[in-house]
C-alpha cells in the first residue's frame, strides 16, 4: 500500500515536470513569434533632396550616362517692360487692349472722355477765325493809309497841301501798321491755343509706345484717371530672353557670349540663344549660377514665342560636362 502511494507520487511529479517543460518551450516560441509579428521596422534615413533633379525619362535614354548633354528648365521673359499710363484727366471711356494682346507701336490702348476738350477746340478755332478777319481788316487799313500818304506827298510837292497835312498822313500810316501787328499777334495767340487744345485732345487717346504683349490690365472703363495713372502693363516682344540655373560647380562651362539651345515647350522647335548675363543664385543651401540668354527668334516664329513660356535649355555644342538633369529655378 505504501509502495503504490509512492509510485503515484512519482508519476504525478513526472507529469508536472513535463508540463512545466512544455509550457516553458511554448512560452519561448510565443515570444519569438510575437517579436517577429509585432516588430516595427526602423524607419530608413530620408534621402537627401538633390539640388539637381533628374529629367523624367532621362536615365532611360540611350547615352544618358556620363558625358551626356545637360538640359535645364528655362523660363522666357521680356527684358524690357513698361506701364502705359494716362496723359490726361477724365473718365475712361473704353479700353481696346486685353491681357495677352499683341500690340504694335501706335495701336490704341484706351480712350478718355473728351467732350469738354472738343468744345474748347471749337471755341478756340472760332476765336482764331475772328482774329484772322481782324488781321485782314488791319492790312486793308494800312494799305489805305499808305495810299493816302502817297497822294498827299505828291500834292505837297505840287504845293497844293501843306507839310503839316503830310505829317498827319504819316502818323496815320504808323497807327495802321501798329494795329496790324496787334492783329497778327492776336492771330498767333489763337493759333497756339488751337494747337494746345489739339494736343490735349490727342492725349485722351492712349497709344502703345512700343510693340509688345499686354502683361497686365490695371483698370476698367468708367474709372477716373489722372495723368500718370497706369492702364496696362506692356512687355516688349521683340527682345525675349530665357532664364535658367545650373549648379555652381558646373557654371564655368558657360560664359557670356556662348550659345545654348532652347527647346520651346509645346512647339517642338529649338531656338538658339546667346548667354548675356551670369550671376550667383540667391539660395545659400543650393549653390547655383543664374544664366540669362537672349533668344534669336526667327521671323517665322514671331508672335508665337511669348513671355512666361518655358522649355529645356541645353548646350549648343552638345559637350558641356554638366549632369544631365533639370535644375529648379530659384
Amino acid at each position: 500500500m505504501l509502495r503504490s502511494h509512492n509510485s503515484l507520487i512519482v508519476v504525478l511529479l513526472l507529469l508536472a515536470a513535463g508540463a512545466g517543460v512544455s509550457a516553458l518551450w511554448l512560452s519561448g516560441k510565443g515570444l519569438d513569434f510575437d517579436a517577429a509579428a509585432g516588430a516595427v521596422p526602423a524607419p530608413a534615413s530620408p534621402a537627401a533632396t538633390p539640388l539637381v533633379l533628374s529629367t523624367p525619362g532621362e536615365a532611360a535614354r540611350p547615352g544618358a550616362g556620363r558625358g551626356a548633354t545637360a538640359r535645364y528648365v528655362g523660363v522666357i521673359f521680356a527684358r524690357q517692360s513698361a506701364d502705359i499710363v494716362a496723359r490726361s484727366e477724365g473718365r475712361l471711356e473704353a479700353i481696346a487692349a486685353s491681357l495677352g494682346d499683341h500690340l504694335q507701336p501706335g495701336d490704341v490702348v484706351a480712350r478718355i472722355e473728351s467732350d469738354a476738350l472738343d468744345r474748347q477746340l471749337e471755341m478756340a478755332e472760332a476765336a482764331l477765325r475772328s482774329a484772322r478777319a481782324e488781321e485782314l481788316g488791319a492790312e486793308a487799313d494800312l494799305k489805305e493809309a499808305e495810299a493816302r500818304y502817297g497822294r498827299r506827298e505828291r500834292l505837297v510837292e505840287e504845293g497844293v497841301l501843306s507839310k503839316e497835312e503830310l505829317a498827319t498822313a504819316r502818323v496815320q500810316v504808323g497807327k495802321a501798321g501798329a494795329n496790324l501787328e496787334i492783329m497778327r499777334a492776336r492771330v498767333a495767340e489763337q493759333v497756339a491755343r488751337v494747337e494746345q487744345t489739339k494736343v490735349s485732345l490727342g492725349r485722351t487717346v492712349v497709344r502703345a509706345t512700343f510693340g509688345g504683349i499686354v502683361a497686365a490690365r490695371y483698370i476698367d472703363p468708367g474709372a477716373t484717371v489722372q495723368p500718370g495713372t497706369p492702364i496696362i502693363g506692356l512687355m516688349r516682344s521683340d527682345d525675349l530672353w530665357v532664364r535658367f540655373a545650373v549648379p555652381e560647380t558646373k557654371g564655368a562651362a558657360l560664359s557670356v557670349g556662348s550659345a545654348v539651345n532652347f527647346e520651346v515647350a509645346g512647339l517642338g522647335v529649338v531656338i538658339r540663344a546667346v548667354v548675356g548675363h551670369l550671376a550667383p543664385g540667391v539660395v545659400p543651401m543650393s549653390p547655383e549660377v543664374i544664366v540669362e540668354a537672349k533668344l534669336e527668334i526667327p521671323a517665322s516664329l514671331s508672335g508665337r514665342i511669348k513671355p512666361g513660356g518655358s522649355g529645356l535649355v541645353s548646350s549648343a555644342s552638345g559637350g558641356v560636362g554638366i549632369a544631365q538633369s533639370v535644375n529648379h529655378l530659384p
